[in-house]
């Protein structure tokens, strides 16, 4: 088995990750030795009962009620990250919607959410966190994406376009 990347003295904020998926990478990052920020879309109990859990580990950790298409809501949960924990040095872009219906069928409201919380999201937190990370030459951004943004399938047009359009960003942002 490798062994873990020891994540003492790094701070993670973790966007979309109040239950499945993005609560085990809090759990994770937090067990490598992570400070943790994590934000949460609505279920105020499930976050602190996450948080707490984090506690116990013995790290440092907040949760941020905020939707992820809001950028100036990213960006002062950015700051709050900063300012609580003492900086920001991992990002992980996590949070995402699914909305399945043919195209046909599918609502131009649900087309937007999918893209404003899958995609527009991760730019939002990206473009927050970028200068932070570029003035201290140091961090690391994680994107969460999906074979279906390299592939079709009926039904889901809305999200497998937001994840093949997270690649787009992932690859731009790296450049």
């Amino acid at each position: 088995m490798a062994s873990l990347v020891d994540l003492q003295n790094r701070v993670a904020l973790v966007t979309g990750a109040g239950r499945g998926l993005g609560a085990a990478i809090v759990r994770q990052l937090a067990k490598q030795g992570a400070e943790i920020a994590f934000t949460y879309k609505s279920d105020s109990e499930t976050a602190a009962a996450l948080e707490k859990e984090i506690h116990a580990l013995g790290r440092r950790c907040i949760s941020l009620l905020g939707c992820v298409s809001d950028y100036n809501r990213a960006q002062q949960i950015v700051d709050e990250t900063c300012s609580k924990l003492g900086g920001l040095h991992i990002l992980v872009c996590n949070a995402g919607v699914a909305s399945s219906a043919p195209i046909v069928r599918m609502s131009e409201n649900d087309w937007d959410e999918v893209m404003a919380v899958s995609l527009k999201g991760a730019f939002n937190y990206i473009r927050a966190a970028a200068p932070l990370l570029i003035q201290q030459a140091y961090g690391k951004i994680i994107c969460v994406g999906s074979i279906n943004g390299l592939r079709g399938r009926m039904g889901t047009a809305s999200y497998n376009t937001a994840k093949a359009g997270l690649l787009g960003l992932v690859k731009t942002a790296a450049s």
